[in-house]
């Protein structure tokens, strides 16, 4: 499982030790689930913490290295915004029957997020209109 996740932060060509590490740290050994967002159509890499409430966020392998070859093309941030991983994170919970609210969503590294959620409101699935937050979760 490290070396998925190992493999994952190469392929994006990821920077930024002290993010690396948090996900390194927390999600480890968390199972990858592949999901594809209903409204995008478009692929993401899910490792899901139910107890905790929070999961973590990238995009598909697939993806992450069409991204990166064309920043390495054309010297550009070819990163898709953050809005649209934080709706694919509230759209996956609803594929397996919770029903939950974004909270809080926090880059970790370029391009994967960790999206802190609750599932107790019982309000239908829909991001929150806070914008994502850039600093790291203590």
């Amino acid at each position: 499982m490290k070396y998925k996740l190992l493999l994952i932060f190469a392929a994006v060509g990821l920077s930024g030790c002290a993010g690396m590490q948090y996900a390194m740290d927390n999600y480890t050994n968390v199972k990858v689930v592949s999901f594809t967002s209903p409204s995008q159509k478009t692929g993401y890499r899910i490792f899901d913490k139910p107890a905790e409430n929070r999961l973590m966020i990238t995009s598909s392998i697939g993806n992450a290295m069409g991204q990166g070859a064309l920043k390495g093309l054309t010297l550009m941030d070819t990163t898709p915004p953050e809005i649209l991983f934080e709706q694919a994170a509230v759209e996956y919970p609803a594929s397996t029957g919770r029903t939950c609210v974004s909270k809080k969503a926090f880059l970790i590294v370029q391009p994967q997020f960790e999206v802190q959620y609750d599932c107790s409101v019982g309000a239908p699935v829909a991001a929150t209109s806070a914008p994502i937050q850039t600093a790291k979760p203590s």
